[in-house]
């Protein structure tokens, strides 16, 4: 019970930092990004690729990678950043305008994601294909024993999606956050006071895409393999499902919205009793009861549970 709790917290903590990333660019700055775990997976396969140690080739088996350093953990969390900024700037500094269309965004986004998995999946020498990174270094596991480790790393994931919590929340009540949020509204209006959207949109965009990568590059050493199997069309769904419902445009929608969807609905339910049929019926019933919810409140409640407080110019009157 203890040990599915654990694995349940972190699994909660990693969807807040994916839907705060997302929330940096939609929530704050009209971005649709329908790739974010384009970008999850990027930071996730530059951080596994700097960590494992070159492979050994024997007569069965050879393993390939663009580059394998064996480096710590934290090298491979800045290298997954620098490369994960760099390929964000290019990307925004090519699509976003004044004048672009969120649609427009949203298709060379997603795009990008399905690009970057077709390159890992054929090109075998990238990343060893669909066989994935695998046998990667835990951080301090040599420290902490194998038992308690998960705990340790649930410590490590709280702290980081505080921390995030904490950075977009400074984000959205600077004054930075504000031109955002009117670029969202009305960027015609932002431009003729003198700001400049593009620069603004972009670097919203890659500020997102860096959180994004962070999560990338935690979820690494948790699950010590990095394969193209764990960044499917469901995460992105998922990402999306915990931004839209939990709230966008402020730092609590992601927070809660990961409270409810991961933790509550799609973790929760593994406490229903059922077996044979009726235990896969459930784990198929999760994902329409997520899908009917994200349905619903684009169409009933698209503020999500927590709406954003619209800032309050002017003095309230006597």
């Amino acid at each position: 019970m203890i040990d599915f709790l654990v694995t349940a917290g972190i699994l909660v903590a990693f969807f807040v930092i994916l839907a705060s990333g997302l929330n940096l660019q939609w929530g704050l700055t009209g971005l649709a990004n329908l790739g974010p775990v384009g970008f999850f997976a990027l930071g996730s396969y530059v951080s596994g690729l700097v960590m494992i140690p070159p492979p050994e080739v024997t007569g069965f088996v050879t393993d390939t990678f663009v580059i394998s350093l064996g480096l710590p953990w934290p090298v491979g969390l800045v290298a997954a950043l620098i490369v994960t900024g760099v390929v964000a700037t290019v990307i925004g500094w090519m699509l976003l305008r004044t004048d672009t269309a969120p649609l427009f965004v949203a298709v060379i986004t997603l795009a990008f994601a399905e690009i970057f998995f077709l390159l890992i999946i054929t090109q075998k020498w990238l990343a060893n294909g669909f066989n994935g990174i695998r046998g990667i270094d835990r951080p301090l596991g040599n420290l902490v024993e194998f038992g308690t480790y998960e705990r340790f790393f649930l410590v490590v994931m709280v702290v980081a999606a505080a921390l995030v919590f904490w950075f977009v929340r400074h984000v959205e009540a600077s004054p930075y956050g504000r031109v955002l949020k009117g670029i969202r509204e009305d960027p015609a209006a932002v431009a003729a006071l003198g700001h400049d959207v593009r620069r603004f949109r972009i670097s919203a965009f890659v500020l997102g895409c860096l959180v994004l990568a962070l999560a990338g590059a935690l979820w690494t050493p948790f699950v010590t393999v990095v394969e193209p199997s764990a960044f499917g069309t469901e995460q992105t769904f998922l990402v999306w499902a915990v931004l839209i419902i939990g709230g966008a445009g402020n730092a609590w929608g992601p927070l809660v919205g990961g409270l409810v969807i991961i933790g509550l609905i799609q973790q929760g339910t593994r406490f229903l009793p059922a077996t044979g049929e009726i235990a896969e019926l459930t784990v198929r019933l999760r994902g329409v009861v997520i899908g009917l919810l994200f349905i619903l409140f684009l169409r009933f409640r698209p503020k999500g549970l927590v709406p954003e407080r619209a800032r309050r110019i002017l003095p309230e009157d006597p």
